[in-house]
Order: structure tokens, then sequence, then C-alpha cells
């Protein structure tokens, strides 16, 4: 009864919500960040003198082929323009348009948890500074540890006659990137609502969110595939439409993970 119930609540809450509305800004705003945000990332991985290619080892195994496709040419198009006026555009609009992504993520969350309150906009432009600077640090750590780690563990394979194992390599891979976005999705989880709230608290939300982001870019990658026809019909134009239906889901799911908080935070009360 008590997991019928809480089904029901959830549905009742999506509706009441309008999780599709907000997830549409999401999917809106989210899109025109994606581009600020690759020039944005572009500067952190030079600065460290990484490649693309090492960036795009951590996204290729989260996102659809297409679209970590899309994202490795546009990135491979930046590095060649060295510019610093590219590179202060590109921050300063990655900052604007994802405060844009935050607001409306505040206005669900704040919707979940029942708060009227909302933070003022130079709040809320704080916030997006610390989300944008924990997914670009939460990419470059994937990206960096997944280079350092590639000689030790093999040196340790070899060593213990285990070097044909190259599973192990790959659960150790994704073990650490899903470590990088379960701290991300909780700091995330726990900044933007305008009220006090533990770690813990926001676990049940959490783990929904990756496991949710996990599964859609998966069953994405299959829908392309066999929609590959398609899509070399449309050519970049079906690119972005993929990419705004990949991110208004993915909007869906961040929504639906705080709605599970909220659900739980009421139950508390």
């Amino acid at each position: 009864m008590k997991t019928r119930e809480f089904l029901k609540d959830i549905v009742e809450r999506y509706i009441k919500h309008d999780v599709s509305q907000t997830a549409g800004q999401i999917a809106y705003f989210g899109f025109l960040s994606l581009f600020p945000f690759i020039v944005y990332m572009n500067l952190i991985i030079h600065q460290l003198h990484l490649s693309t290619g090492d960036m795009m080892s951590v996204l290729t195994p989260l996102l659809p082929q297409q679209i970590a496709n899309f994202i490795a040419s546009y990135a491979e198009y930046i590095s060649t323009e060295n510019s610093a006026w590219i590179m202060a555009i590109g921050i300063f609009s990655t900052v604007f348009l994802l405060s844009a992504v935050i607001r409306s993520m505040e206005l669900a969350v704040a919707k979940a948890y029942g708060i009227k309150d909302r933070r003022t906009f130079f709040k809320s432009i704080v916030v997006s500074i610390i989300s944008v600077l924990c997914i670009g640090l939460m990419l470059v750590a994937a990206a960096v540890f997944i280079i350092l780690s590639r000689r030790p563990v093999r040196y340790v394979l070899d060593f213990l006659g285990l070097a044909d194992m190259v599973g192990i390599v790959l659960i150790l891979k994704w073990a650490f990137v899903i470590f990088l976005m379960i701290l991300v999705f909780s700091l995330i989880y726990k900044l933007i609502p305008n009220k006090k709230i533990t770690f813990s608290s926001v676990v049940p939300g959490t783990v929904f969110a990756v496991v949710g982001f996990l599964v859609l870019s998966a069953a994405f990658g299959i829908y392309v595939s066999f929609a590959v026809g398609a899509a070399s019909i449309y050519g970049y134009i079906g690119t972005v439409f993929v990419a705004l239906i990949w991110i208004y889901y993915i909007g869906t799911i961040f929504i639906l993970g705080a709605e599970i908080n909220g659900y739980f935070d009421s139950k508390k009360k």
C-alpha cells in the first residue's frame, strides 16, 4: 500500500506542479547554454593540457552517440579558436544562460517542497556559478582520473596476472564517474532549494536522477541507432531535435527527483 500511495502522490505532483512545462523551460535554456558550456570546458581542458578526446572519453558513455559526436565536432572547431574574447564570452554566456536553467529548476524544487519564497536574482546567479563550477570540476576530475589511472591500473593487473581482464578497468571507470554524478546531483539538490536541507534527505531523489539519467541515455542511444536513417536525412537539424528531446527528459527526471525528495520531506513533517 505504501508503494501505491507513493506512486499516486508522485503522479499527482507531476500534474499539479506542471512538471512537463518546467522541463520544457529547462530544455530550451539548457540547449542554448550547451554551446557556451563547451567553450567553457574547452578553456579548462586546454589550461590543464588535456585534449578534447580526453574529455569525450568521459562524456561519450554518458550521452547518446549522435549528441556525443555533435559535441565532439563543435569542441574540435572551438579548440582552433583560442581567442580570449571567445573564451570570455563563453564563460559569461554559460553563467547567464545556466542561471535561467537554475531559475527554472528552483521553481520546480520550490513547488516540490511547497516553498513560497524564492531566491533573488543575484543569489540565483551565485548558485548558477557554483553549479557550473561543480559540473566542470566533475568532468575534469573524471577525465584526469581516467587518464592517470590507465598505467597504474594496468601495472597492478599485470602484477596480479590479470592483464586480460579489461572489464576491471571499465568497472573502475564507471564507478568513479557514477560517484561524481551522485556527488554533483546531491550538491545541486541541496543548494537549489531556498531552505536548509541535509545531504541524507536528498539521497532518494539523487539515486533516482542518476539511475534515470543512465537509463535514459542508454535508451536514447538505442533509439537513435534505429532512427539513424532519419537523422542522416535531417543532418544537424535532426541532431538539434534529438538534443532538445534528450535535455527535456533529463529535465523531467531531475524534477521528478526533486518531487521524490519533497515527498519524503513532507512525510517527515
